[in-house]
């Protein structure tokens, strides 16, 4: 219940966000897929890319929900940490490794926000995951 009033405030201010920037706007920050994509129900293919393409977008939206220059510099650690991702996940499939989603409840949420288990553990059990940018409404609550 507590995270559903989280989503639904968020929700709000990039809503009023997007009506004062429409440019913020996730449709603007990253193209659609391919249409074979879509056509064919999907795909098998890895979309480690695109998904990098839609969280630098939220990043942008939260930045400037929470006061920050629109199209303001990214955050170097921001860069570095989605190439290391990238890198090592496409890495993996080279070696033959298959994606393994199951990683991603490692944590609760209340854990993904703890900057102390974050730091030792990571957000994700495997590199084979698509780990997700971790941005929280209240900046107070941010974990690392």
């Amino acid at each position: 219940e507590g995270r559903q009033a989280e989503y639904d405030e968020m929700l709000k201010l990039y809503k009023e966000l997007i009506a004062e920037h429409p440019q913020h706007s996730l449709n603007q920050q990253f193209p659609r897929q391919p249409t074979w994509v879509h056509s064919t129900g999907g795909c098998n293919c890895c979309m480690m890319g695109p998904g990098i393409q839609r969280q630098l977008g939220l990043m942008s939206s939260v930045m400037a929900i929470n006061g920050l220059a629109p199209g303001g510099k990214v955050p170097e650690e921001f860069i570095g940490q989605a190439i290391k991702e990238v890198v090592m996940h496409e890495i993996g499939h080279t070696l033959g490794l298959r994606h393994n989603f199951k990683a991603s409840t490692m944590l609760s949420l209340e854990e993904i926000n703890n900057p102390e288990i974050t730091r030792k553990k990571g957000m994700i059990g495997s590199v084979m995951d698509y780990a997700p940018a971790n941005f929280a409404l209240d900046p107070a609550k941010q974990g690392a």
